[in-house]
């Protein structure tokens, strides 16, 4: 572990991990952005500044966890993400993590205890998966991404049981499995592109629209039974059971 003794007027850090440890950014009260850039092993980074909201992972599949020093009151951080092949992306204590997908495909999964949302943009193909703490997201919006996102959620036990958990997409060819999400309904809006639903769980309280072009709900026969199509789902063009 190392802690710089002083990082005067510091703006930007990026920081390459190669021996494993940590990185102490107590004496970086100036931060705004903060990098790991092509790291081989995981790498953590603590005492972040409040004021470092924007951060960035690039060229690695390693594990790359980050700490802020306070995360009173309500949050939001940007993750711009580039070229990664694995690993779990921690950013904890922070409500609204907006992920940024560019250059090269990204796959990853994000651990996020407080997150309630997390949205997903950027021109990159992108697959994502929770973190066994992530459970309080009640908004995945990727809306505004035009590369395919493929998201699978976990249920999210820390969203109220009367409270919809929205996930939407953007322009791509995306696919987007709620399966797991029991704790409450779930309203899916997959928006352009050819996109897939899966949801093995569905009921008719939960809503699907599969926006414009030819759009799949992947299900079961025995979810299929109970449904009524007017209340369940729209702009589907092809059901799989």
């Amino acid at each position: 572990s190392v802690t710089p003794a002083q990082l005067n007027d510091i703006e930007v850090v990026n920081a390459t991990v190669a021996g494993g440890g940590t990185l102490g950014l107590l004496n970086a009260g100036q931060l705004t952005q903060l990098n790991n850039v092509n790291s081989s092993v995981a790498a953590t980074f603590d005492n972040i500044a409040a004021s470092a909201t924007t951060l960035g992972v690039s060229d690695t599949a390693q594990n790359t966890t980050f700490n802020y020093q306070t995360t009173t009151g309500t949050q939001t951080v940007g993750l711009n993400l580039s070229n990664v092949t694995g690993g779990t992306e921690t950013i904890n204590g922070i409500e609204t993590i907006n992920v940024t997908s560019s250059n090269s495909a990204n796959t990853y999964a994000i651990a996020a205890d407080a997150a309630t949302t997390l949205s997903f943009a950027g021109a990159a193909n992108q697959t994502v998966t929770l973190g066994a703490g992530t459970l309080k997201v009640s908004n995945f919006n990727g809306a505004s991404a035009t590369g395919d996102v493929n998201l699978t959620l976990t249920n999210q036990t820390g969203v109220s049981a009367s409270t919809a958990v929205s996930v939407s997409s953007g322009s791509g060819n995306d696919t987007l499995t709620v399966s797991a999400e029991t704790q409450s309904d779930t309203s899916v809006s997959a928006g352009g592109g050819n996109d897939i639903i899966v949801n093995t769980a569905i009921s008719t309280a939960d809503t699907v629209d599969g926006g414009s072009g030819v759009d799949a709900l992947r299900t079961n026969t025995a979810q299929v039974a109970g449904l009524t199509a007017a209340t369940a789902y729209s702009k589907i063009g092809r059901a799989h059971v």
